[in-house]
């Protein structure tokens, strides 16, 4: 929003050192040839204070003089081609001497016209729609003036009347620019971050491609980005720029990696059907030749998206200088895209390049093969995963690692999860984990009864529920508001006759984000 900041700033300048000029403008006005025929009659440029008292003074000498129409024309046309800048209201006075004429504003004046529109009576919009006609040619020039007009009349705060009309004005004149070299790059922000601020996601695709990123943008809005945002921003933004904000890139890499399909959340969703309203009702007043956005809302595949981030943080060797970056390559290759030989590749590199850390990456390739057993129903897989549970394990660790031997257990034999947590739940701390509220031996028992409601057995999950509750295993509204969330589920789909299949992915969801 700075560079925002620096290009109102910009503008604010220059018409002030317009007003400033007014007098010189009068002057070299004056001068000019389409006055000829009148210049007996000219006052002299002293007498003349402003470009408002000039345009009174020519409007009284035409109407008494013999001017062929077109030589009327001629100075209606200049007048607003070189003072509408200082007097706005000028181009209005003129304007409609031209219509009483029926000769035409010359593009000159169309484009000072627009350029300088205050909004008070019409938007660049309409003037631009009200005068096209008259050009065999819509000059970039004008359509970039109407482009910074609209963007900066766009207003996004009152979230009861955010400006989605006045976005894809903004996008229509935008993709019928030919000269993308025209448009500020504070323009592109501030259209980018009201689009962002809005959840109209769907005209962002064209917008991010044909233009200098605006990373500034979705680095201000990092904690609120959807994952179609995210995914629009990997797809798009040079990855010399991705790379140098270590935040976004493990978004995009969580975004892109462990999503199969990206799509439009609800809002978005909504937004994109009220964008294509405004798009069918502006596309009969618009010049037929005029390129119009195609909104698009399916869901996109991120497969090959994320492959291609991939090589490039291989490439830049990125994944060997952030260990968050290569565990979380790690999780996704080995648990979210089942791509074990990948993973496997990954963990021995990353056990070289991070010695001091070989716990943590051993517990990835554990859950990764522990993951792939319960997916798969293969047994033996299980056992390949015990083979890297990392020794002498921390308490948050070590929960971890319980956890997932339970979960994955169960689906072989609920017996098998039973006896490990019978085993080991005295071994971990009952105390509140100070970031989650829960304690690890909590976390522990709420796998347990996850498991035996993903194998339909909610009456011992009571047991251990209200077992955990009098030990103080499972204490604090966080811990048990999120048991009881899972035996509300189990309820809603005995119902639906689908509670396996509703359990087993609780299961899943839970291995994947442990």
């Amino acid at each position: 929003m700075l560079s925002l900041i620096r290009f109102l700033g910009t503008r604010k300048r220059l018409v002030h050192t317009g007003s400033i000029s007014s007098t010189r403008a009068v002057a070299n006005f004056l001068q000019h040839e389409c006055l000829n025929p009148i210049r007996n009659e000219l006052p002299s440029h002293s007498k003349i204070e402003s470009p408002y008292e000039l345009s009174k003074w020519l409007n009284e000498i035409m109407a008494r003089s013999y001017l062929s129409d077109e030589e009327a024309s001629a100075i209606h046309n200049r007048l607003i081609e070189e003072l509408c800048q200082h007097e706005y209201g000028i181009s209005q006075i003129h304007a409609k001497k031209l219509r009483e004429l029926r000769q035409p504003l010359s593009g000159k004046s169309i484009l000072e016209i627009v350029k300088n529109n205050p909004g008070r009576v019409s938007t660049s919009w309409e003037l631009l729609l009200k005068h096209y006609e008259s050009l065999a040619l819509l000059p970039d020039e004008l359509l970039n003036s109407a482009l910074e007009n609209t963007v900066l009349s766009i207003e996004t705060k009152d979230t009861e009347n955010q400006d989605l009309p006045s976005m894809v004005q903004s996008i229509i004149l935008l993709n019928n620019i030919r000269d993308k070299k025209l448009v500020g790059p504070s323009i592109v922000e501030k259209l980018v971050a009201d689009i962002l601020e809005t959840d109209a996601t769907c005209l962002l695709s064209t917008l991010l491609a044909e233009h200098d990123f605006p990373i500034t943008v979705f680095e201000q809005r990092m904690d609120v980005l959807s994952d179609y945002q995210i995914y629009l921003l990997a797809k798009n933004c040079p990855f010399d720029l991705l790379s140098k904000n270590e935040e976004l890139l493990l978004l995009a890499v969580n975004v892109m990696g462990k999503k199969t399909k990206v799509h439009l959340n609800e809002r978005e969703t909504q937004k994109a059907k009220e964008v294509q309203e405004c798009f069918s009702r502006v596309k009969d007043d618009i010049p037929e030749n005029w390129k119009v956005e195609k909104i698009a809302t399916r869901p996109i595949e991120s497969a090959a998206e994320f492959i291609r981030l991939f090589e490039q943080i291989k490439a830049e060797r990125l994944d060997e200088r952030n260990l968050k970056l290569a565990k979380k390559l790690l999780r996704i290759f080995g648990v979210f895209r089942g791509n074990t030989k990948i993973s496997l590749e990954l963990y021995h590199s990353y056990l070289i390049r991070y010695p001091d850390d070989s716990r943590e990456l051993m517990f990835e390739t554990f859950l990764a093969l522990a993951y792939q057993s319960y997916e798969t129903g293969n047994k033996e897989l299980l056992g390949y995963a015990e083979a890297f549970i990392p020794d002498n394990a921390g308490q948050s660790m070590l929960a971890n690692i319980y956890r997932v031997l339970i979960l994955v257990k169960s689906r072989f034999d609920i017996e098998h999860s039973l006896q490990l947590y019978n085993e080991n739940i005295e071994s971990l701390s009952k105390e509140n984990d100070s970031n989650t509220n829960i304690a690890p031996a909590g976390l522990v028992a709420e796998a347990l009864i996850l498991s035996y409601l993903s194998q339909n057995d909610l009456d011992f999950a009571r047991v251990i529920f209200d077992g955990s509750v009098r030990e103080k295993l499972v204490s604090g509204p966080t811990a048990i508001k999120r048991i009881k969330r899972y035996m509300a589920l189990y309820g809603e789909t005995v119902e639906e006759g689908k509670t396996q299949e509703t359990m087993k992915r609780e299961v899943q969801e839970m291995l994947r984000n442990i």
